[in-house]
């Protein structure tokens, strides 16, 4: 602003001492009064007339500006193809005709209104040209959206302005010129002069130009300063910056109390969610709910706690094989506290029913990984303990274990005594240290285990079997997985349903019940397996204080607690 008011200074100095010059040479002081009139006429016209056609070029350049930068992000918006559409040719030509109008009003009314009449005219004439203006940039902008499939992409800052833009030179063209030509009617009667009114005339325009520009830009510059200073006053200083003797933050103390607080509040409000969204089972009462009958509950059996007694057990490679065969404490330590609720398991199996013994029992479960295979066979080992004479069949056809449990042979199994290529007795297979215990393995895997296990054949195998051997378990597929549990439960003495405790979820138990009873499964009861010491609580407080640990010399240990004691004062 500094620059361009020096600028204009020294061009208004040089148009003021040109005309002075001219008079004094001339010897003409000023013009007549017509003449006066004239240049003063056309000095107004010439400013507005500057004053259009740079605001013409400023927007010009920014419309360059506009361009360049929707180029750069590859995006092609042409308003001058858009705005060649009927309406909004009219729209243009309309506009067009009110900025000549305007012009002409200002030129026949210079002098013959009064001020006020004159002002208010071009004001209601200003008015209609803005409202056409904004009706062309609206219809403009909905010609411009269809061309974009994105709305967000047309919504850009760039976008808006281009249309602006676009609107205002749609405007300011005409505009100059209808000035432009104003301005060269008043130039053709200012030729009209004689050569010494006409050169007095043009230097009296000239100087009366750079005044009302001179003027113009130092009523903007003072009003920038005015802006300024305003803004600085605002600003005062309260009190001078001093180093602080002590760090502002962190607040050590501070952060580690709302630290431990908060945690704490997230934790247990984290537990309470957590408990509220489990829908698992873990406990009795969890069991009862779903109205079935606890035949036992079993602990989670850690391998690492069983006091390197495995290392020595078979080797066994596959990994989930391995993983049950770690597990069959039964065998390995049968006089653990584990090996102990498969005895009452096994206990409570035979005196389940009054009217009739249970010779064979199916072992099922709702889902995978739940510790049927493990459960079956510790209960197998547990039965050949007792002396009783026991078949351990393999009937999970579509992903069997127990012969990788035992390190036995796969291929000689069940599928193939069903299908007549042997029999039952070339079939079973015995367990190294466990003399009343046999195995039948799955064979080999059919491509309809549902099928086979349905058969007639099965029922004689069954039959057969149960001539020979005092107790058969049968290990099956999860019940809603596949349909081989649902075929084999009518034709068994019992079955028991295995849930693993934090594993099992309650809508998979009770449909895993709905499903055996729809088929009228002899149910006996379920199996609570995988209990952790740690987490029991409630009607489980009884396994520390009422099963015996034993040590290695064999002497009974129990273990003490607050039941214990209490027990012990009351002796006392």
């Amino acid at each position: 602003m500094q620059e361009q008011l020096d600028q204009y200074q020294g061009q208004l100095s040089r148009s003021e001492e040109a005309l002075k010059s001219y008079q004094e040479k001339a010897k003409v002081v000023a013009l007549d009064r017509e003449t006066e009139e004239l240049v003063r006429k056309l000095a107004e016209f010439e400013t507005l007339y500057n004053e259009a056609k740079t605001d013409f070029e400023a927007n010009k350049q920014r419309l360059a500006y506009i361009d360049e930068q929707l180029r750069q992000q590859h995006i092609q918006l042409d308003v001058e193809s858009i705005s060649s559409q009927p309406y909004l040719a009219e729209l243009k030509k309309q506009i067009a005709e009110k900025e000549g109008q305007l012009a002409i009003f200002r030129a026949q009314t210079l002098d013959k209104l009064g001020y006020e009449q004159t002002k208010s005219e071009i004001q209601r004439q200003g008015q209609q040209i803005d409202a056409l203006k904004e009706k062309f940039k609206e219809e403009v902008t909905k010609a411009a959206a269809t061309q974009f499939v994105d709305p967000a992409q047309f919504s850009g800052t760039l976008f808006s302005s281009k249309i602006e833009v676009e609107t205002e030179l749609q405007s300011l063209m005409p505009k100059v010129d209808a000035l432009r030509v104003i301005v060269e009617q008043y130039n053709q009667q200012l030729e009209s002069l004689p050569e010494k009114s006409l050169a007095l005339a043009r230097l009296m325009r000239k100087a009366q130009v750079d005044e009302k520009i001179y003027i113009m830009l130092q009523e903007k510059y003072q009003e920038s300063r005015i802006t300024e200073v305003g803004q600085l006053g605002i600003v005062r200083i309260v009190d001078p910056a001093k180093a602080p003797k002590y760090p502002v933050k962190p607040k050590k103390k501070l952060n580690l109390m709302l630290g431990i607080m908060v945690g704490l509040g997230l934790g247990i409000g984290l537990a309470f969610v957590m408990e509220y969204m489990d829908s698992s089972i873990r406990t009795m009462e969890d069991v009862q709910a779903i109205g079935v009958p606890i035949m036992a509950t079993i602990p989670f059996i850690e391998p690492e706690g069983l006091n390197n007694v495995l290392k020595n057990v078979m080797t066994v490679e596959d990994a989930e094989a391995k993983k049950i065969n770690e597990r069959l404490v039964t065998h390995l330590k049968p006089k653990s506290p584990v090996s102990e609720a498969y005895r009452t398991l096994r206990t409570n199996i035979q005196f389940s029913t009054t009217d009739h013994s249970v010779h064979c029992l199916l072992v099922t479960s709702s889902g995978p990984k739940e510790g049927k295979s493990i459960s079956v066979s510790n209960l197998a080992i547990t039965f050949s303990q007792l002396g009783t004479k026991t078949l351990l069949v393999d009937a999970d056809l579509r992903r069997p274990i127990l012969h990788k449990l035992f390190n036995l042979e796969k291929n000689k199994g069940l599928t193939n005594v069903l299908v007549g290529r042997t029999t039952l007795e070339n079939s079973v297979q015995h367990v190294e240290g466990l003399s009343d215990l046999d195995i039948l393995s799955c064979g080999i895997v059919p491509p309809n285990p549902a099928e086979l296990l349905g058969s007639s054949r099965m029922k004689d195998l069954l039959s057969l079997a149960k001539d020979r051997y005092s107790m058969i378990l049968i290990d099956t597929p999860p019940i809603i997985a596949v349909t081989d549990a649902s075929v084999l439960s009518p034709i068994v003495d019992g079955v028991l349903l295995v849930v693993k405790s934090g594993g099992t979820q309650r809508d998979a138990a009770t449909h895993a019940l709905e499903q055996l009873q729809r088929v009228d499964a002899p149910l006996l009861g379920v199996l609570l397996n995988g209990i952790k010491a740690s987490n029991v609580y409630g009607s489980y407080y009884y396994y520390y204080y009422y099963h015996y640990y034993y040590g290695q010399d064999g002497e009974k240990k129990k273990v003490k607690g607050k039941h214990q004691r209490k027990h012990s004062e009351k002796s006392a």
